[in-house]
């Protein structure tokens, strides 16, 4: 599903994640608070096409920058490695 398929498809267990997804003309973004021992951070992702028609790339992109937020914030934390998304209902 949409909901879990972006930032918390990437987010390990040691982490609690607060989201929301949005989806609205073209826009396809992901907001979270991630917090894990004491510390939490914002991420805001978004992305943008006149369409919907590239949707498995942009959740890809989104999943890319979390995984890469996630290990440089919160050290020594592996990100999970979800399948490839085919589409906005994976």
């Amino acid at each position: 599903a949409l909901f879990s398929s972006m930032i918390p498809a990437v987010t390990p267990e040691s982490i609690e994640v607060y989201h929301k997804y949005g989806l609205y003309d073209g826009t396809l973004a992901d907001v979270a608070i991630l917090s894990s021992d004491g510390a939490s951070y914002a991420i805001s992702i978004y992305t943008k096409n006149k369409d919907d028609s590239d949707d498995a790339a942009r959740i890809s992109v989104i999943r890319e920058i979390a995984a890469t937020s996630i290990s440089h914030l919160f050290d020594g934390t592996t990100p999970l490695s979800p399948t490839s998304a085919t589409s906005l209902s994976d």
